[in-house]
C-alpha cells in the first residue's frame, strides 16, 4: 500500500535512529591517554649473556640464538636479511658487555647508545672479532627493541 502505508526504515535510516538514541561517550578522550612509561631493562635479567659469543647456528633466518635462549623474530616483518638478525644478536651482546643494560637506563637510552656507537664505529663495532667481518646488515631500532622485548628472561622496571 502506497500513500499512507508505513514502511520499515532502511538500514541507513535505522542506523541514524539508533545513533540518535545512544549518544557517543568517548571515555579515552575525556580521561586522556596518560603519559609514556619508559621501561628500564634490568641488567641482571640478561646477565646470562655476559661473556657469550653470538651463536651462528640460528634455526631460521628470523630466529636468534643467544646462549641457551632462542628469540623468535618471525613477526618482525621489516627484517629482510639474516644479516640483520645477526646484527641484532650482536647488538644485544654488545649492549650487555658495555654495561648499557645496567638497570638505570631506559630502553630508549640503551637503543640510542648502541645506535650512536654504530654510527661512529660502523657495524663491525658489534663484532667480537678483531677484524671486520661484513656479516651484519643494519636493523632498525624497532627490531632491536622487539628482539630485546622477546628475550624470555628480560625483566623491566617502569
Amino acid at each position: 500500500m502506497l500513500g499512507g502505508a508505513h514502511f520499515a526504515p532502511t538500514g541507513k535510516t535505522r542506523a541514524k535512529q539508533l545513533a540518535g538514541e545512544w549518544p557517543a561517550v568517548r571515555v579515552a578522550e575525556i580521561r586522556g591517554f596518560g603519559g609514556i612509561h619508559h621501561r628500564v631493562p634490568l641488567g641482571d635479567s640478561l646477565a646470562f649473556l655476559r661473556g657469550r659469543k653470538l651463536r651462528p647456528d640460528a634455526p631460521a633466518p628470523r630466529t636468534l640464538a643467544l646462549a641457551r635462549e632462542t628469540v623468535d623474530l618471525r613477526t618482525a616483518a621489516q627484517l629482510v636479511d639474516p644479516a640483520q638478525t645477526r646484527a641484532i644478536g650482536a647488538a644485544l651482546l654488545y649492549a650487555v658487555e658495555r654495561g648499557y643494560l645496567d638497570g638505570s637506563r631506559t630502553l630508549r637510552e640503551v637503543l640510542s647508545l648502541v645506535e650512536a656507537d654504530v654510527a661512529s664505529g660502523g657495524l663491525d663495532i658489534l663484532s667480537s672479532q678483531e677484524f671486520p667481518t661484513g656479516a651484519f646488515a643494519l636493523p632498525r631500532r624497532q627490531e632491536l627493541a622487539a628482539a630485546l622485548n622477546r628475550v624470555r628472561t628480560l625483566r623491566v622496571r617502569t
